[in-house]
């Protein structure tokens, strides 16, 4: 079984936080053996974008079996440093 991990990258014009509008700006995938992997490298990516004010990224491991489901038993969130990475998990069948 693999991991995808799913990038979404958003852009916003300099402005106080509470003012930005963010536009959608580009994703991106890449496909890893472990979810370790998938995980670690969702996080070195966004902690690359940690000190750019314009610039927010959303990630998701996905499991290549399929199903994945964002419900409360089976999604958890990461934070580091501001940017978030979700994980989430085939539902049970």
């Amino acid at each position: 079984m693999g991991f995808i991990l799913f990038l979404v990258f958003f852009i916003s014009p300099p402005a106080k936080a509470r003012d930005q509008v963010w536009s959608l700006q580009s994703t991106s995938t890449m496909e890893f053996a472990t979810q370790k992997g998938c995980e670690s490298i969702g996080k070195e990516i966004q902690d690359s974008f940690v000190k750019t004010a314009t610039v927010t990224i959303r990630a998701w491991c996905f499991s290549q079996a399929g199903g994945a489901t964002p419900d409360a038993k089976t999604q958890s969130l990461l934070e580091e440093g501001g940017q978030v990475i979700e994980k989430l998990e085939p539902a049970s069948k």
